[in-house]
């Protein structure tokens, strides 16, 4: 993927995920608790990123420990909200490639390694039975 096709997938990524939490936020004063995961609506129990949204809001208002307890996704989550518009940005002004040589990396990194993979399916199946038992 070229340079300029990445930046615009990060952009529209990060403008529908802005987009998500602040209609989200004006949902949750309006009409109370609504659920907007399919996976709950169909089988009832949350999915492994259940609570990332309200999360994201919690770590807004400075309620850290309530973010970790909806979703532990939601500070990463929140990080990557946080700073990836001014790495963008930086990619853009100095005519940087910083974000494609960090994806090259990372990227590099995770081919070889199934270690990596089994740790991160373990993390999202933890997560998701904490979803479950605190009823999420």
């Amino acid at each position: 993927m070229t340079k300029n096709k990445r930046h615009l997938l990060l952009g529209g990524l990060l403008t529908a995920s802005y987009a998500y939490v602040f209609w989200s936020i004006n949902r949750a004063h309006t009409h109370g608790g609504f659920v907007f995961c399919p996976i709950k609506n169909i089988t009832g129990l949350p999915c492994p990123s259940c609570g990332t949204t309200r999360s994201v809001m919690a770590i807004a208002q400075g309620h850290f420990g309530e973010a970790l307890y909806l979703n532990p996704l939601g500070p990463p989550v929140a990080l990557i909200m946080t700073v990836l518009p001014f790495w963008l940005l930086y990619d853009r002004i100095l005519k940087k490639d910083s974000i494609n040589e960090a994806y090259n990396r990372i990227e590099n990194k995770l081919k070889g390694s199934k270690l990596i993979i089994a740790i991160a399916a373990c993390l999202a199946i933890i997560n998701w039975i904490w979803n479950i038992y605190k009823e999420l």
